[in-house]
């Protein structure tokens, strides 16, 4: 009899098939690379963790490769900066305000630095807003078992 549970990532039920969810690599697909819906400010900051961490091993491969093309390397980058872009309009879509809010981090120093408190610390609107329902109301509570 196959477990059944509510995905962490996606909050829809499922089943075990070999050990994941079946529907989880689509829920970060979309966390990561498409600018509608809301993120929380968890997963504002895991998914800024995951991309920083892919840019470290971006680089160290093309340190490591210096004579390869410049070209794939450049893809990589800028796939990674959608990716940020793309977590950062949900972000701020979670604040209720336009995703086009992003473009504050082109203002050099003071837009990265007021990008980086308001998305990184400021709560979300509580409630539905105009781009989809709060990210925190079907949060995943842990049991933990007392021992």
């Amino acid at each position: 009899m196959p477990h059944c549970s509510i995905c962490r990532w996606c909050l829809s039920p499922w089943r075990w098939t070999k050990f994941r969810c079946v529907k989880q690599e689509m829920a970060l697909f979309e966390t990561l690379f498409v600018f509608r819906g809301r993120i929380n400010r968890e997963g504002w900051w895991l998914a800024h963790l995951l991309i920083f961490g892919a840019g470290i091993i971006v680089y160290g491969i093309a340190t490591l490769l210096k004579g390869t093309d410049d070209i794939v390397y450049s893809f990589c980058i800028i796939c990674l900066y959608w990716m940020h872009v793309a977590v950062s309009v949900k972000r701020w879509h979670d604040l209720d305000k336009s995703g086009w809010w992003v473009l504050v981090e082109l203002i050099l120093v003071f837009g990265l630095f007021y990008e980086f408190v308001v998305l990184g610390l400021c709560k979300g609107t509580r409630g539905r807003n105009r781009y989809g329902p709060d990210p925190l109301k079907y949060k995943v509570v842990r049991n933990r078992v007392r021992g």
